[in-house]
């Protein structure tokens, strides 16, 4: 909760005196013409609150406007409900996220192929276990079903979570890999 100011009349204002060089000042209107805000302190404001919470996103004015273009279609909003250029990037971000997890994964046989022979034989041997089982896979689980040293297969799953392919969760003192 923000403080009074001395006299009791809310929290004190900040003024601030910001002189633009002309490059800067034609960016500070087309933020105030594009993002429709009233004022040069609510584009202040805007611009802070943007930068603070890391969502400041440089993007080229003809991209830019290719993609209102495309919003600005009626059947495009009424079919994907597209309310702004930011709700398009949130969801572009966000399908591409999708197809990247889809792509960087145990599952996809063309990632596999970029593993040893060694590390492809474990992520093929936790996909099988881990339709066998529910909970998760246990080292002990795989080094039974491969016959082979836990060392090494340890050695794999460590390479596979630090390459963000592999997550595991602990349960009465074991550990259950999940592949993504």
């Amino acid at each position: 909760m923000a403080k009074n100011d001395e006299k009791g009349r809310g929290p004190p204002k900040l003024p601030i005196r910001v002189d633009l060089d002309e490059e800067d000042a034609e960016k500070f209107t087309h933020i105030q013409d594009n993002f429709k805000l009233k004022n040069k302190a609510e584009v202040l404001r805007f611009c802070v609150n943007k930068v603070y919470h890391g969502m400041a996103l440089e993007i080229d004015a003809d991209m830019y406007n290719e993609i209102h273009k495309i919003i600005s279609s009626k059947s495009i909003k009424v079919k994907y409900a597209i309310t702004s250029v930011d709700d398009f990037i949130k969801r572009a971000m966000s399908e591409f996220l999708t197809t990247l997890k889809e792509e960087w994964s145990l599952r996809n046989w063309n990632m596999r192929q970029t593993l040893s022979e060694e590390e492809n034989d474990t992520a093929l041997a936790l996909l099988e276990l881990q339709l066998q089982k529910m909970p998760g896979v246990t080292i002990e689980d795989l080094a039974s079903h491969m016959k082979k040293d836990k060392k090494i297969l340890l050695k794999h799953l460590e390479k596979f979570m630090a390459d963000a392919l592999l997550d595991f969760r602990e349960s009465h003192g074991k550990i259950y890999y999940y592949v993504h």
